[in-house]
């Protein structure tokens, strides 16, 4: 959910399409692994695409991600509450979480222990 496809301006009249993940977060997974993450996708999703539906996004700290095909950016929309923000925007609201990479933790509620 904290990727999208974006038309990128890399130079006057110059313009690429490409994948964005947005820089320091982690947000639940479309293909998750139980209900309450594919939910949490769902609704993550749908309040980035009003986010970046209310304005025009501007990308900075652009870096290439390390998986090939995406690069990684911090969003910025102007008009957004947190300076514009949109990963600040997301973790306040409860779409995601702060992410510095690594390991992404579990959005999935554990399963009980059984007895026997």
């Amino acid at each position: 959910v904290c990727s999208s496809v974006s038309r990128v301006r890399v130079w006057f009249g110059q313009e690429v399409m490409t994948l964005v993940r947005i820089r320091g977060i982690d947000a639940p997974e479309l293909k998750g692994r139980c209900g309450d993450e594919l939910r949490g996708a769902q609704s993550s999703r749908e309040a980035l695409s009003r986010m970046l539906a209310g304005g025009r996004p501007m990308l900075r700290d652009i870096a290439l991600d390390k998986y090939a095909g995406r690069i990684l950016a911090a969003v910025i929309v102007p008009g957004l509450s947190n300076s514009g923000d949109v990963a600040a925007e997301m973790i306040a609201a409860g779409w995601a979480r702060p992410y510095g990479g690594g390991k992404r933790g579990a959005w999935c509620p554990l399963a009980p222990v059984g007895r026997g």
